[in-house]
């Protein structure tokens, strides 16, 4: 189920949300702002309801905190060597971000 809200996330767009149930009635919703998981619900057998992520009061409070609750982590964990990298025969570039040590080039030793 998709769902809009009226909070507005930091491309002052408002946050969409996405719903999945499986069968066996587990849920996990999704905001579309960086795929940042909001929630989760895991039926267990006694019929209970266990909710096993962390997460923020409002959708605002997640571009605001820095413990990244919800983030989405691929294989790069955020770090793309020179903040470039190719797509569909082209070379998309985003903005450079340093805080802290240098970010690591590939997977693997530094």
């Amino acid at each position: 189920m998709l769902t809009q809200t009226t909070a507005l996330a930091p491309d002052g767009q408002p946050w969409q949300q996405v719903t999945l149930r499986n069968k066996s009635g587990m849920t996990v919703t999704v905001a579309d702002w960086g795929a940042t998981l909001l929630s989760a619900e895991v039926p267990l057998a006694d019929g209970s309801l266990r909710r096993p992520l962390l997460g923020c009061a409002k959708l605002e409070d997640y571009a605001r905190r820095a413990a990244f609750l919800g983030a989405s982590v691929g294989r790069y964990a955020n770090r793309i060597g020179h903040s470039r990298f190719p797509l569909d025969g082209g070379r998309q570039r985003h903005a450079v971000k340093r805080r802290g040590p240098p970010a690591p080039r590939r997977p693997g030793r530094v």
